[in-house]
């Protein structure tokens, strides 16, 4: 048996140094998955360039929390996918996630760090409506 630290360190390994292949198969292999692989998952997908992987994970979690809608917002402004991003925050508004000062410091700062200070602009209005 695997404990969940190790498999979470194995998950990573295969994630970063590929195939991300292999850490899917450990992920899909799993009976209880936690946030934190969830996150590994979406982060690593993106970390490989593979946005249409990192989507259909996110939209596969039964349960997300702003930590995931963090990741996939997070992967889109910074992979120059601001019209994404956007969507994925209204989505997230009407869903009503529950986010606090980190939550917002860390989609700020993804999208004026990558060049979109319209993304950033758009998504503070948003929020506020």
């Amino acid at each position: 048996m695997v404990l969940i630290g190790h498999r979470n360190l194995i998950m990573d390994d295969h994630a970063k140094y590929g195939p991300v292949r292999d850490a899917r198969q450990l992920f899909d292999g799993m009976s209880e998955r936690t946030v934190v692989d969830w996150n590994l998952m979406i982060s690593e997908y993106w970390n490989w360039g593979n946005e249409v992987e990192a989507r259909q994970m996110f939209d596969i979690i039964p349960e997300r929390n702003a930590v995931l809608w963090n990741a996939m917002l997070s992967g889109y402004a910074q992979n120059g996918f601001a019209e994404e991003a956007v969507e994925l925050f209204n989505e997230m508004m009407n869903a009503s996630v529950q986010t606090d000062k980190t939550f917002w410091a860390a989609v700020i700062s993804s999208c004026s760090s990558h060049g979109d200070p319209c993304l950033q602009k758009g998504l503070v209005i948003r929020a506020y409506q």
